[in-house]
């Protein structure tokens, strides 16, 4: 996903899931302020030290997924 999509006056087709997808590294941002194995797991995949699918780990995913859903609570 590309960051410069978040701004209204970008041209470009936003994917489908584009919403969920930022609300998805947001989550992410939040949780890495307070759980130091997200922080380090966020860092590296930002610093391209482990790819992208490195956010598709089960515990990884449910932790997002939790604090999502406490969000939306």
């Amino acid at each position: 996903m590309s960051a410069d999509l978040v701004f209204p006056d970008t041209t470009g087709e936003r994917p489908a899931d584009f919403e969920r997808a930022l609300q998805f590294e947001r989550t992410i941002t939040g949780i890495a302020a307070r759980d130091i194995e997200v922080q380090r797991l966020w860092q590296e995949v930002a610093h391209l030290l482990k790819p992208l699918t490195a956010y598709q780990d089960p515990a990884f995913r449910r932790r997002v997924a939790a604090a999502m859903a406490e969000a939306a609570a």
